[in-house]
């Protein structure tokens, strides 16, 4: 998400124009004085006269050099990783599973949740909702591998960084194995405590990138950085708001998380995160509530219906309201209505063709959970193949060939929805009385 200052907007498109028409070279010497030299492969500089002669370097070999930089900046020990080269696909594929943006599992249905929820078209695919841009390598936190694309021939500036954020996530998993932790979390059913560990990763990784960035590459190669992301995003089609809520949520949360760690604490207090993980995502969008603010533990709901079988279950968590909340109706809405969250159950039922999700969800005040809920039918009525509301005994029914139901008693929140409206009805019959 990029933000710029009124004049900066004019800057940006000027500079993604002359993207299109030259190269970075060419680009950066209309835009910018000579600083220096300009290469798009990491190297070494010999200076024999006034005008200085580059030599490109393997930029395997430079891999060293860089971990040396997280050593100094991160202030953790690091060796380098093993290493490993698969294809340019491979490494898209891997890194798009470890950093969670993949949303694949089960196609089938992966696919049926977000065609319910409308985020994606009734005949798309998972894979049409992701488009990332090539790049060097990543971390496999599974195998304690750095990945490196095959052929690699050069680092450009924007590579530096990438590899720089993915051997800072290798530094803190060696000092702190958040990936085990992260995956006790998730075999605990807590996603959203996972999520919000990993938002904590990737936020100290860009952090700290940011300072590599500007401390050690010189005002020529932090430009190419710019040039080289505009032409990506170019590159790039527009993500639904449910995906782009989730490829923010390290770079830019996570990472305001951690400044403001480090503005009360200094890199040690990151360092004392890790060791006393956030429990929620809403912590990682609220630092002021880390740590006290711990999560309200919610009985998940009890259902048994016929022919349905339970595929996922655990705490939702704010993460995953705003991302549901991301299309459909105004950010500030959405922002509203995920603020407050106090803690979540959630199940999540499938018969082969149809979902059903069940969220019980606690407000921190009952305008919260009142808040939420009104704005949840909103949404439902404009994502969802349903209808206007009608009453419905606590709530709002919406039916049409989708179904949903949304009711709030004090602090507390029932929502349903379901991709067939027979079946939505009868688990929302579960709940009568109460609801």
């Amino acid at each position: 998400m990029k933000r710029f200052i009124p004049m900066g907007c004019a800057l940006a498109l000027a500079l993604s124009l002359a993207a299109c028409a030259g190269s970075r070279d060419e680009i950066t010497q209309e835009f910018l004085p000579d600083t220096g030299p300009t290469t798009t492969s990491v190297s070494t500089t010999v200076t024999t006269s006034s005008t200085p002669i580059t030599t490109p370097v393997d930029p395997i070999a430079e891999i060293g050099e860089l971990a040396s930089r997280v050593a100094e900046i991160r202030q953790l020990p690091l060796d380098v990783p093993p290493i490993e080269t698969r294809s340019a696909q491979e490494v898209l594929d891997g890194y798009q599973a470890v950093t969670g943006l993949s949303l694949t599992g089960d196609d089938r249905f992966d696919a049926e949740f977000l065609q319910m929820v409308g985020v994606l078209e009734d005949d798309g695919a998972v894979a049409d909702l992701l488009s990332v841009c090539s790049i060097p390598g990543y971390y496999d936190p599974a195998i304690g591998t750095l990945v490196l694309r095959e052929g690699l021939s050069e680092l450009t500036p924007l590579g530096q960084k990438n590899l720089f954020e993915e051997l800072t996530t290798a530094a803190t998993d060696t000092a702190h194995d958040w990936w085990g932790t992260m995956q006790s979390l998730s075999a605990s059913g807590d996603a959203d405590a996972a999520a919000a560990l990993f938002g904590l990763v990737r936020g100290d990784a860009v952090f700290h990138a940011g300072q590599y960035v500007e401390s050690q590459l010189t005002p020529t190669d932090r430009f190419a950085i710019t040039l080289e992301q505009i032409s990506c995003d170019q590159q790039r089609s527009i993500p639904p708001g449910y995906v782009a809520e989730l490829e923010a949520f390290g770079p830019e949360v996570g990472r305001a998380f951690v400044e403001d760690l480090i503005s009360t604490g200094g890199v040690s207090a990151v360092d004392a995160a890790y060791r006393t993980p956030p429990q929620s995502t809403e912590q990682i969008y609220h630092p002021a509530r880390y740590p006290a603010d711990r999560p309200v533990a919610i009985d998940p709901p009890q259902l048994a219906v016929s022919g349905f079988t339970e595929v996922d279950a655990g705490v939702f968590g704010e993460l995953q309201l705003r991302a549901l909340l991301s299309d459909g109706i105004l950010s500030s809405q959405a922002l509203q209505a995920a603020t407050g969250w106090g803690g979540d159950s959630y199940r999540l039922l499938w018969d082969g063709t149809d979902l059903v999700l069940v969220l019980l969800y606690e407000g921190d005040e009952a305008r919260d959970a009142r808040e939420l809920a009104e704005t949840l039918g909103g949404w439902a009525s404009a994502s969802m193949s349903v209808g206007s509301g009608r009453p419905d005994n606590t709530g709002l029914a919406f039916e049409g060939q989708e179904y949903a139901f949304v009711a709030h008693n004090e602090a507390a929140m029932l929502l349903v929805l379901s991709s067939d409206a027979r079946a939505g009805r009868d688990i929302r019959d579960e709940f009568w009385p109460d609801w």
